[in-house]
């Protein structure tokens, strides 16, 4: 199923939804989380999780392939991480 997909279901409630988005995310989120002081790693894990619920949340779809990013999933971790 694609993103788009899965992020207008979870805006619709879906749990299901946002726990797939989330798992999809896992491995970046990880990732980027290496070099991290592993003391705060979790915390910034699930505050990472937080934002990205509140981006999917609040994220229009009815543009969702923005013109300069041209991906829809760069654009939702964007939108993500530019909050933090």
């Amino acid at each position: 199923m694609s993103l788009l997909t899965l992020v207008k279901r979870a805006q619709n409630n879906d749990e299901s939804a946002m726990v797939e988005i989330i798992e999809r995310f896992e491995p970046k989120i990880r990732k980027s989380l290496k070099f991290t002081d592993i003391g705060v790693r979790e915390d910034i894990r699930q505050e990472i999780i937080f934002r990205m619920i509140r981006a999917v949340k609040t994220y229009s779809t009815k543009n969702a392939y923005d013109k300069q990013r041209k991906n829809f999933e760069f654009g939702l971790l964007f939108f993500t991480f530019d909050s933090l």
